[in-house]
């Protein structure tokens, strides 16, 4: 197994853990606690889940072409927007002082990407 299809595995068993279970089934109190962000319904919440749903998606046809010894440009480009994105966000906003454990995932699997990518083209 490749490098770039282990990494995959970790961001989609990790998304699935760490944001659409939660996410898309705990309860409005525990998911305002745990992101300190008020919500008038749940539904900015289960949304957000399942955006992430949407994107693991991606990255499980990336998953695919790796496993068979294809580079998924599309699912490693969309992959450093998302998590390079979202990495850059917590860091330029100070976010990262109160979501440590979001942050070093989404930086670790932006890092690995990139790391794929030189790989792919040197």
């Amino acid at each position: 197994m490749s490098f770039l299809s282990a990494l995959l595995i970790f961001k989609i068993v990790g998304s699935i853990l760490l944001i659409c279970v939660p996410f898309l089934t705990f309860s409005q109190q525990k998911l305002e606690r745990l992101t300190r962000i008020q919500a008038e319904t749940p539904l900015l919440f289960r949304l957000y889940g399942l955006a992430v749903i949407s994107l693991l998606v991606g990255y499980s046809f990336a998953l695919y072409s790796s496993l068979n010894n294809e580079f998924p440009m599309h699912g490693v480009i969309m992959g450093l927007v998302s998590n390079g994105g979202g990495s850059i966000l917590l860091i330029a906003n100070g976010g990262w002082k109160s979501s440590r454990v979001p942050t070093i995932f989404v930086t670790i699997v932006a890092v690995g990407l990139i790391t794929s990518l030189l790989d792919y083209y040197f």
